[in-house]
């Protein structure tokens, strides 16, 4: 319910951004006093002499005669041409003009004017009443709204018979001045008001309030605008002639017109940027569908990255109004328009956000494995994200980079396979991202589908259209009149035209050559961060090519020689200081560890004759036990041994421990010997030992209604097995604990044992009882210096406790004895880096690399 109540916002995010989108219009719109002027008919553009020919024809039959043209320099900052024709008996002048856009219902504006005495101006119009801003002042403004200009005549000459008046004649310098004077009054009475704003070099511009009542005024206007609709329909169905086609150089009139109030401005921009920026971290604050974890500074961080690259190199190729803008619980954009721009052009313009995030992540991916201990958090993140974010962006679906440089480099000049690559992408986006909102994209695509195919059919189209005077609009507007589709809305025919202009340098095949060069680039780069990743990351190159069954037991049988050498140097060494202190039983317990180590090894290396190995770790661990028989780790040392072959004997020995301290470890360890026993009864009755002295110990729940369904006593089991899902966070005392109190017992006896000194040592510091265990490790370093295990341990304290000069120096000690020693190299480079010796640090990571490296198992 959370997801679908975030893109219930997102939707109505973009529904107020389509509400407000005209205001804003409206709002840079730029104003001017309009200039008339009387001009020879040999300055106005043959195309617009046939397109007014039909409604100045049905005014003359009315009786009006044409005595001019007259050009307008409008308020909007463009210039258009007025056929004016005079009736001589009404002394009217008629005014016949192109609506720009124009509509196959009302592609003319046609003005009656007549002055009555006393300088009164009756003005009348036809379905253009409630776009005007101000009504001027002496000026009576009426409008009928009916189908045809012969019904306009018939009601501007009811209008002029109810004035009563007699109407003055007026030359054609005086209707000219009389329209310059009417509108430049109605300007003066707008900015006297203060709905207008003059501004430097004779601009004026709308105040919010006269947007926002002019919005209005054209919103309210519906209820007299659709029986004109209605009037028109009718009036074309009656009389075909009334029918227009709208010829291209008006279309292209009115797309650039359009382009010119949609431009955005630097200021508005920036607030576009920001404001988005604003949603975007809001959108990521960890409530959404979108919420993974991410820190959104990071990720904005990202994406801004990437649309700067697109906006950066559109700069380098000549895109005008770049807009760089973040979208809510998705990504970002970026917008700008390039007429006619070259199928390199946008590849590069694609690939310009993509590229320089893999580049950049990738040489963070490098540093990551060669230093992977430097990088902090937020850059691990901010790699992930430069590399995830940018290669996905890569994949051929759209809307995404790669898709539109798929289509642009294989399918955009083929109508049939663009239209099939965009159905394969909408179905393909909620498949591979499986998220709510790769829904709404489909959704997008599918919708779109139809005017994708009128877009491919039409860009075709336009290349049977001559130059036209090089202009691309025009073409585009004579392809759309050609193939019908000036019966959409002018918004629509808009879109359309913008989208033909936009793309039709695609429609052009470049040459072969280019097409082959640009996509070898798009497929190296596709390829380029899985292949970076598989040579940076050995073990992921490993896991997608493993080498041969034969190479992989050579390495293993290699390893395993490696590992048995190495051991033996250690029993080497265990052995030469076990001749100096016989009866220091952390020897014998390290030692035997070693020894059972090496039988592991030569046991998994198949190796066919007896292991000699195990007695000697037997005899270690009875040495170690007969030294201090108060030692209850000493006898789970010794039954862990006997475990696998003498079950029996474990038992035992685990009892015995048991005897000494009943620990909850020790249970455990005899509970599992049990059950590999299969000895149920007495799992069950040791499982009751345990629970009486930690009722809440779920493992030996666990245990015990595992030998209750051997037994067959299904019941108990069950309840059991309830009290183990019930405690499955409480295993029991804790492990430190128990072992504090059995290294306590061993020292008892023998109060200056170092095994007993050592593990009681470990035990405080699991119980962050730091200065106890450091006193206690150097008590063992004491009684055996040349033991590096305490160095290690008491370094590590010391690092802790921010003691940066003793951790250096522990260190130091274990590595004169074996200046390889993963454990001491990782402890030094630690603490020089606490103590601000970065190039120390490095030097020793360098080298633990090295080391590690060495040890590394070849699977």
């Amino acid at each position: 319910m959370l997801a679908w109540g975030w893109i219930g916002a997102f939707v109505l995010l973009v529904g107020g951004a389509a509400f407000f989108g005209p205001l804003l219009q409206l709002r840079r719109l730029v104003l001017r006093y309009p200039q008339y002027q009387m001009v020879p008919e040999s300055e106005v553009p043959e195309w617009l002499q046939q397109f007014l020919s039909g409604p100045c024809s049905q005014l003359e039959a009315l009786g009006f005669a044409k005595v001019g043209w007259l050009r307008l320099d409008l308020p909007t900052d463009r210039q258009t041409y007025r056929a004016v024709l005079h009736h001589p008996l009404a002394e009217t002048y008629g005014a016949v003009g192109a609506l720009c856009p124009a509509e196959l219902l009302q592609a003319f504006e046609v003005y009656f004017s007549s002055v009555a005495v006393g300088g009164a101006l009756l003005l009348t119009a036809n379905g253009r009443r409630h776009l005007f801003l101000q009504e001027p002042p002496n000026v009576q403004l009426d409008d009928p709204y009916v189908g045809t200009i012969a019904a306009q005549w018939e009601h501007h000459q009811q209008r002029c018979q109810a004035w009563g008046t007699e109407f003055l004649p007026q030359t054609l310098t005086e209707y000219q001045q009389a329209c310059a004077e009417s509108d430049r009054q109605a300007l003066d009475l707008l900015i006297d008001q203060k709905l207008l704003r003059r501004q430097p070099g004779g601009r004026i511009l709308m105040t919010n309030a006269l947007a926002w009542r002019f919005g209005a005024q054209v919103g309210q206007a519906g209820a007299v605008v659709q029986p004109f609709v209605r009037a028109r329909q009718q009036a074309i169905a009656a009389d075909p002639t009334e029918a227009v086609v709208i010829p291209p150089e008006l279309e292209a009139a009115a797309y650039h017109q359009q382009a010119a109030q949609t431009q955005s401005r630097g200021l508005g921009r920036s607030w576009l940027f920001l404001g988005t920026l604003g949603l975007f971290l809001l959108s990521f604050r960890g409530q959404g569908p979108n919420a993974w974890g991410l820190n959104p500074w990071i990720l904005a961080a990202v994406v801004g990255y990437h649309e700067a690259g697109h906006a950066l190199a559109m700069g380098c190729f000549g895109y005008r109004d770049t807009s760089v803008f973040f979208v809510p619980f998705v990504g970002g954009a970026t917008t700008g328009r390039k007429a006619e721009a070259s199928v390199a052009e946008k590849f590069w313009v694609l690939m310009a956000g993509p590229l320089p995030g893999l580049v950049v992540g990738g040489m963070g991916a490098f540093w990551l494995a060669t230093h992977p201990e430097t990088v902090p958090a937020w850059a691990l993140e901010a790699i992930v994200l430069l590399l995830a974010l940018n290669f996905l962006n890569l994949l051929p679906l759209l809307p995404l980079d790669g898709g539109k440089v798929a289509d642009l480099l294989l399918f955009s000049r083929h109508p049939v396979a663009d239209v099939a690559f965009k159905v394969v992408a909408a179905v393909g986006l909620p498949l591979v991202f499986r998220h709510p909102l790769s829904v709404f994209l489909t959704i997008a695509l599918l919708v779109g589908l139809p005017n994708a195919w009128r877009e491919a059919q039409l860009r075709r189209a336009m290349l049977r259209h001559p130059e036209d005077g090089g202009d691309t609009v025009v073409r585009a507007a004579a392809a759309m009149r050609d193939g019908g589709y000036q019966k959409l809305l002018f918004a629509q025919r808009y879109l359309l035209l913008n989208a033909l202009v936009e793309r039709f340098g695609e429609t052009r095949s470049p040459r072969p050559r280019t097409l082959w060069g640009l996509g070898t680039i798009y497929l190296l780069s596709l390829l380029a961060l899985p292949t970076g990743l598989l040579w940076t990351f050995p073990p992921l190159r490993r896991a997608v090519w493993p080498p041969s069954r034969e190479e992989v037991e050579r390495r293993i049988a290699a390893y395993r020689q490696h590992q048995a050498q190495e051991q033996q140097t250690e029993l080497a060494r265990l052995t030469a200081l076990r001749s100096q202190y016989p009866n220091d039983r952390a020897l014998l317990r390290q030692r035997a560890e070693i020894y059972q180590r090496v039988e592991r090894t030569i046991s998994k290396s198949n190796v066919p004759e007896p292991n000699p190995d195990f007695p000697k770790a037997l005899a270690d661990l009875d040495r170690a036990i007969a030294l201090n028989p108060d030692d209850a780790t000493g006898y789970e040392a010794r039954g862990d041994l006997w475990e696998d072959r003498a079950p029996q004997k474990a038992i035992a020995d685990f009892r015995r421990g048991l005897a000494l301290y009943p620990a909850s470890t020790l249970h455990h360890r005899l509970l599992g010997t049990l059950a590999k026993a299969k000895q149920w009864e007495a799992v069950i009755a040791e499982a009751t030992a345990c629970l009486a002295r930690n009722p809440k110990d779920s493992l030996a729940y666990t245990l015990r209604a595992r030998a209750y369904e051997q037994l067959g006593q299904s019941q108990p089991a069950a309840a059991d097995r309830d009290r183990a899902e019930r405690y499955e966070t409480d295993t029991g005392s804790s492990w430190s604990a128990d072992s504090l109190q059995m290294a306590e017992i061993a020292l008892r006896r023998h109060p200056r044992d170092r095994l007993g000194l050592l593990q009681k040592a470990q035990a405080l510091a699991g119980l962050d009882r730091t200065q106890e265990a450091i006193a206690l490790y150097s008590q063992a370093m004491a009684l055996l210096p040349a033991d590096p295990n305490p160095y290690r341990l008491r370094g590590q304290l010391f690092a802790q406790q921010g003691n940066s000069a003793r951790a250096i120096a522990d260190a130091n000690t274990v590595l004169a004895q074996n200046p390889n020693d993963i454990v001491a190299l990782s402890l030094r480079a630690d603490a020089r880096q606490q103590s601000g010796d970065l190039v120390g640090a490095k030097r020793d990571r360098d080298r633990l690399r090295a080391v590690a490296r060495s040890k590394q198992p070849p699977w």
